[in-house]
């Protein structure tokens, strides 16, 4: 797997805990397409924490990644 890191920060973005996808609106509202940043770096920019209601979903559903971030941030 490719590694990623954060853009802003450097830090290492890892799948099942620091890598959230946002909707596409609110993503392409504040951040440039192809950026890559962390979910504290995303946070920093919004000016407010991550909220499910933020979160991408597939055909209704949350995506895999994001369920990750939301158990090990303790929203679900």
């Amino acid at each position: 797997m490719k590694k990623l890191h954060c853009q802003k920060c450097k830090t290492l973005i890892h799948v099942d805990t620091n890598m959230v996808m946002l909707n596409d609106e609110l993503w392409l509202t504040h951040f440039n397409k192809l950026d890559i940043l962390c979910d504290k770096c995303i946070e920093q920019k919004l000016n407010r924490k991550i909220t499910i209601n933020d979160l991408k979903k597939s055909f209704g559903e949350i995506i895999p990644c994001n369920l990750w971030w939301l158990n090990e941030n303790k929203l679900i």
